[in-house]
């Protein structure tokens, strides 16, 4: 059973986290969502408005609504997508030692993979990128080029690493050590030697924005940002205000966003977004246009509260710092790949440069006339591309079924059963953020009538069923007749079993006893095993850090030394648990000032221990009489839980403990001036390794240890929240009589 527990710890990270905040959104989709790996490498928006994914498991697929995965030959995973001008039919796929494209099969929900990959092609890595232009398809990996022109494949064997890019929608390529190079019908001619590096290239260009001279804007992954002159081939650095953090951090991608910035992903400080000077984005530059959008945009940037003026990361509600690429969809919002997931940052603005019109469509209906009743129905799925599923509201009826439109919803599903024979007619429509609704959708369909649903089959059954009762009544009697002879057997043999079973569960019940005890000894003894050596560690970590080390260096042995800490504090929650599982109850008198001084110097060193203050009120005197040892660990872990948890922006964190006492009980708050407890969270706080957020710390045992141990002792604790302002843990203990 322990070995579950930590073994559900390794895999809880995954989330949905929303964050609101000045006027944008952000939406994080993990893996518990969308049920793939969390590591996303690429994504784009289709021509069809629906958004796709390269996932470590296959594809994904997301309509605003649903997630779907789509897997490939060999469930290899899935590096890069692509999808040519004008085709809406396929999408072509990178993935390891794999390339092809699916294609959706013809009236239904499924896609159909089909590999490009021949033998005479021989081992690949992974397809990492794949290029369109007019007609063709290139696939780029380590080894090679792979262009395919929807009939056969041609292959550049190419020794050094090779980036692929487009320029004015003619393939180029950058190679490692030896400049820029045009791809040909037959081969790679290399035009510029100048521009080159040994171990970087540029692996994207993009026009630069507002440029008459004809440029484009060459992006590398560790060397920054360059302009290209188209007609004379010259490469020229492109100044930035953050230059060194481009070339430190590394660049993902780079985006235009929103015809106003260029929003870039880095590879380990989240995303940032510089105008068309180079300029970090606080406002616009001078040369976007002039729209209330703009000034919308302006004042976002400008409410942005950042360590890095315009930058995007954990600290304002992304997963992760470490990016992959991005795309902007038809409503001018960012969707950004991850270590950790999928997030999309939806900045609720006006965008009409596309003149967007949002369009409900119907994704699955899925007819069943088969001729049992509870079998006819039909099911039905819809989106509206373009949108997520929290920006909508849907209202459908079924005409011939339903009077009138069902009051808006968020469900994206819809099923139907029972369905009597005739036309039926499905309307569906959305209602947008801001009150717009789409143009409705219906979907006509037919249903056979039964053929049994007629007056002689309703008679013809009605006398059937008239004799089969006749005759079932009199079986009946005579068969019960005989059975209640044979009652009397089976009673006393049954009896004569159960006297022999309860002995054998007796047997079995002392056996698990001594098990379990055995179990619990050698979690007890292996969780002491474990902490000296993580002592240790911690130590030469402390050691370490003392003797100058590099930035980078000091940034992981901060990690470990984090990583250390969480174990430590895990192991010590296992502990508890253990000792609070096997030991008998000791009661003794208890000065309750003395405990808390006890528990309270014990987390002399504990973070942010230093930045709260303890109030005590209660008697000094006080004494409880209980079993010491488990008090302590109820104690510790609600006065961690304060600490842990305590709001430290305002002006004066507190916590505070206060005990008084009855004829029949004890009672123990613990109080704390704290964020609070979001109400949905209350009830399930002491459950086990309950977290409110993924960014909250912690095993999750404390709480239910603290439940767990009140309950050994006879005694409750319950918990009273309010958001913003704090919360109090109340224990009650019985006096001995």
């Amino acid at each position: 059973m322990h070995i579950r527990l930590v073994g559900f710890l390794l895999i809880y990270f995954a989330f949905v986290h929303t964050l609101f905040s000045q006027g944008f959104k952000i939406n994080n989709f993990g893996p518990n969502v969308y049920k793939a790996s969390p590591n996303n490498y690429f994504g784009f928006e289709a021509a069809n408005g629906i958004w796709y994914f390269a996932n470590e498991n296959g594809i994904l697929q997301y309509d605003g609504s649903l997630w779907k995965l789509i897997p490939i030959d060999n469930y290899s995973s899935v590096h890069s997508l692509a999808q040519l001008k004008g085709d809406t039919t396929k999408i072509y796929v990178g993935g390891y030692n794999e390339f092809g494209y699916i294609e959706k099969i013809a009236d239904t929900e499924s896609y159909q993979y089909h590999s490009l990959k021949k033998t005479s092609i021989g081992q690949l890595s992974e397809i990492w990128n794949i290029v369109t232009t007019d007609h063709s398809v290139y696939f780029e990996c380590r080894e090679k080029i792979l262009k395919y022109d929807g009939k056969s494949i041609q292959v550049y064997d190419e020794r050094d690493d090779v980036y692929l890019f487009l320029i004015n929608e003619r393939p180029f390529a950058s190679i490692y050590g030896k400049g820029l190079a045009q791809i040909t019908d037959s081969s790679m001619q290399i035009f510029n030697t100048d521009f080159q590096f040994d171990e970087d290239a540029v692996f994207k260009a993009l026009p630069l924005a507002t440029d008459s001279l004809q440029r484009h804007l060459l992006v590398t992954s560790f060397n920054g940002l360059y302009t290209y002159q188209n007609d004379t081939s010259k490469v020229v650095h492109w100044n930035t205000e953050i230059d060194e953090l481009l070339k430190s951090d590394g660049i993902a991608d780079v985006v235009v966003w929103r015809d106003s910035s260029y929003a870039i992903t880095t590879r380990s400080s989240g995303l940032i977004f510089l105008d068309f000077e180079g300029k970090v984005q606080k406002g616009l530059g001078e040369n976007a246009p002039s729209s209330s959008s703009t000034d919308k945009i302006k004042t976002l940037f400008d409410a942005l509260d950042t360590k890095i003026e315009g930058l995007v990361n954990e600290d304002n509600g992304l997963p992760s710092n470490q990016l992959r690429s991005m795309f902007q969809d038809i409503r001018g919002n960012l969707w950004v790949s991850s270590l950790y997931g999928i997030s999309y940052l939806d900045w609720d603005l006006s965008y009409n440069a596309l003149e967007f019109e949002p369009k409900t469509i119907l994704t699955k209906a899925l007819l069943n006339t088969s001729d049992t009743v509870n079998s006819r129905s039909i099911q039905f799925e819809f989106a509206t591309p373009g949108y997520d599923q929290s920006d909508l509201e849907y209202s459908y009826y079924l005409e011939g079924f339903e009077k009138d439109w069902l009051p808006w919803t968020d469900h994206v599903e819809k099923e139907y059963t029972n369905l009597d024979g005739g036309i039926y007619k499905f309307h569906v429509k959305a209602r947008v953020d801001g009150g717009k609704e789409t143009q409705e959708v219906i979907y006509t369909f037919g249903v056979p009538t039964l053929w049994y649903k007629n007056i002689w089959t309703y008679l013809f059954g009605v006398a059937v069923l008239s004799v089969l009762i006749f005759f079932g009544l009199r079986y009946r009697t005579i068969r019960l007749k005989k059975l209640n002879r044979r009652l009397e057997s089976i009673i006393e043999n049954r009896t004569k079993e159960l006297v022999l079973q309860r002995e054998q569960l007796k047997s079995a019940n002392e056996e698990l006893i001594v098990t379990n005890t055995e179990l619990d000894n050698f979690v007890y003894r292996s969780s002491h095993d474990l902490v000296a050596p993580l002592k240790s560690i911690r130590g030469l970590v402390i050691v370490a850090k003392k003797d100058n080390p590099s930035t980078n260096q000091l940034t992981y042995l901060t990690m470990m030394e984090q990583s250390v800490l969480k174990l430590e504090d895990f192991i010590k929650s296992i502990m508890e648990y253990s000792t609070n599982a096997k030991k008998d109850l000791e009661l003794s008198e208890i000065v309750l000032k003395d405990l808390v001084e006890e528990v309270m110097e014990e987390l002399r060193f504990y973070d942010n221990r230093d930045k709260v203050e303890l109030i005590k009120d209660f008697d000094e005197a006080q004494i409880i009489t209980s079993d010491e040892e488990r008090l302590k660990i109820v104690m510790s872990n609600l006065i961690i839980n304060a600490i842990k948890y305590h709001n430290y922006k305002q002006e004066h964190p507190t916590i505070t403990i206060r005990s008084n006492q009855n004829a029949d009980h004890y009672t123990i708050e613990v109080v704390d001036n704290g964020h609070g407890i979001e109400p949905q969270h209350v009830e399930k706080v002491f459950d086990m390794f309950f977290r409110a957020s993924d960014h909250s710390e912690g095993s999750g045992l404390g709480l239910y240890i603290v439940r767990d141990t009140v309950a050994k002792l006879n005694g409750s604790v319950t918990v009273h929240s309010e958001l913003n302002t704090g919360s109090v843990f109340k224990v009650i203990l019985p006096r001995p009589e």
